[in-house]
């Protein structure tokens, strides 16, 4: 795995392709939006991320390249997902049309023995019931010998290049091989992998791990409303309270009683 390709360079996109350029991976990037890859190959970040920019700097031009297509001679071994899924308002679903047209653009150089990945945010059971048939079609191989996974991006934003490289790295694979694959690939960038059952179940990781960060956003913000209707500052006593519960985690690691808990 020393060539790869990524379709979407946003925040998804880009943070995963520095990340991958400075573990000595070749990365091909394609983004669609003009603005975005003239701030990209000014070694300017288009989104905010701590010390971003040097990162950038480091490595493109030199194992990270802005490119307008994947070409045969680039000897892609796997081509990552990355785009956008945005909900369609008028019929309250996901909009996979980004998707349809990423892998569309890679007919002319897309041959089946490439690995892809796909790690934008979907629907379970998209990419085995839409992605599959369509790579099937591309590729002229059947359908459980399609090499994809679905490998799901789960960072915060502001931390995602220390993230990127310390969580776990979820696997579902289409069939052995993608699992082995993948594995292949990440554990270039995380020294931790999980594989799970199927591509459902790495799409279900993915769904969940947003609603639950929404939960927390969300709570934290009503938190502070309450708060700040008593004159309180909410994001004062929310820090506070974090820091009590890093005090209980040390306690319990060191055997001690808290008051009330006994470990």
């Amino acid at each position: 795995m020393n060539n790869i390709g990524i379709i979407g360079l946003g925040y998804v996109g880009l943070t995963l392709a520095v990340v991958a350029a400075l573990k000595k991976i070749n990365v091909y990037g394609i983004e669609i939006n003009e603005t975005i890859k003239n701030q990209i190959n000014k070694r300017v970040a288009p989104f905010f991320e701590p010390n971003f920019d040097t990162y950038l700097s480091e490595v493109i031009n030199k194992n990270l390249f802005v490119v307008d297509e994947f070409k045969e001679n680039m000897n892609l071994d796997a081509i990552i997902v990355t785009v956008g899924t945005p909900l369609n308002k008028q019929m309250n679903k996901p909009n996979f049309n980004y998707i349809k047209s990423a892998l569309d653009s890679l007919k002319n150089v897309y041959s089946g023995e490439e690995l892809i990945v796909l790690r934008s945010t979907v629907s379970v059971g998209v990419t085995r019931s839409m992605v599959i048939p369509l790579l099937s079609r591309l590729s002229n191989k059947k359908q459980k010998e399609v090499l994809i996974s679905f490998c799901p991006e789960r960072t915060a934003e502001g931390n995602a290049l220390y993230e990127l490289q310390s969580l776990p790295q979820i696997i579902g694979g289409n069939n052995e091989q993608s699992c082995k694959l993948s594995e292949q690939l990440f554990s270039k960038i995380t020294s931790s992998i999980v594989k799970v059952a199927s591509l459902e179940a790495a799409e279900l990781v993915k769904l969940f791990n947003n609603v639950y960060r929404d939960t927390n956003f969300a709570i934290g913000n009503v938190f502070n409303e309450i708060a700040q209707q008593y004159n309180l500052n909410g994001l004062d006593i929310i820090k506070q309270s974090n820091q009590l519960i890093v005090i209980f985690d040390q306690y319990e690691k060191s055997g001690q009683t808290v008051i009330g808990h006994e470990t």
